[in-house]
């Protein structure tokens, strides 16, 4: 493994991320946020729906192996061992009671089961099933005790679309920034660092360093300018505060879409 980018604000590893996780000192991180492989049924499928007219659908295979329960039992006790707080988790809805009891086994506790629910969902392509329309987010923390977050009594679901893929050849599951920067926000305390051990294409800094709020949810059109002004203020979660990032990417054009994602940020920001 090696350091590709240190920075006052954002370290990114190269390496193999269960084997780098490894190399922590327990409790090194506050919070740990991250969109980790699917189960190896949707590394399957994907590219193999085929419309009501028979046409095949080809899409890129993924370019990393899927998660099998092994290796999610893995994650979790690196995470639980880890993390000094939240254990926040993207993942395939066959496998979130795989996350939750994982993380319970290792003596963490699994608090809740939240989702983004998506305003432009991909359609279902065969059209003889529904098409899901949200992904689920695991919300575990290490040790259950001392709860804690900055977000009062909102519930956990979170709306919005997509994020325009980044770069020539975008992260085939590019999670939006506006969500990251929400997540990061009411889940990590002031100052806290936070560990994405699957950095993918680096929206995890971008949500954490971006100097503006990013939008999400969509508002619904109402005549009662003072309503949506409520409601809109009702829905912003809190922003970072001086957050300080710690990722793990292997792939070499990850690390360099990371990198030049990070670099579009003001130098300002990742120099505080």
């Amino acid at each position: 493994m090696k350091l590709a980018l240190d920075t006052d604000r954002v370290s990114l590893i190269q390496g193999d991320s269960f084997k780098v996780l490894e190399s922590f000192t327990a409790q090194s991180f506050d919070t740990i946020v991250t969109d980790p492989p699917y189960s190896p049924h949707t590394h399957k499928m994907l590219g193999k729906e085929r419309p009501a007219d028979g046409r095949q659908i080809f899409r890129k295979e993924l370019d990393f192996p899927p998660l099998t329960p092994d290796r999610i039992a893995e994650l979790a006790y690196q995470f639980v061992r880890l993390a000094r707080g939240w254990i926040i988790v993207f993942v395939d809805w066959r496998q979130t009671g795989t996350w939750g009891n994982a993380i319970e086994r290792v003596g963490g506790e699994w608090i809740r089961v939240g989702a983004w629910v998506k305003t432009s969902p991909m359609p279902q392509l065969t059209g003889d099933r529904p098409a899901t329309g949200h992904e689920e987010i695991v919300i575990g923390h290490a040790t259950g005790e001392g709860l804690a977050w900055n977000a009062k009594g909102r519930p956990c679901t979170w709306r919005g679309g997509r994020d325009a893929g980044y770069g020539d050849e975008p992260h085939p599951n590019q999670k939006p920034a506006w969500l990251i920067q929400s997540l990061i926000g009411m889940f990590n305390p002031t100052g806290g660092i936070v560990l994405d051990p699957f950095f993918g294409s680096g929206t995890t800094a971008i949500g954490a360093f971006a100097p503006e709020r990013l939008e999400g949810e969509m508002l619904l059109e109402t005549s009662c300018k003072a309503c949506a002004k409520k409601h809109l203020e009702a829905y912003h979660p809190p922003l970072p505060v001086d957050a300080r990032v710690v990722g793990i990417e292997g792939a070499q054009k990850y690390i360099d879409l990371s990198i030049a994602r990070i670099n579009t940020l003001s130098p300002s920001v990742l120099a505080a």
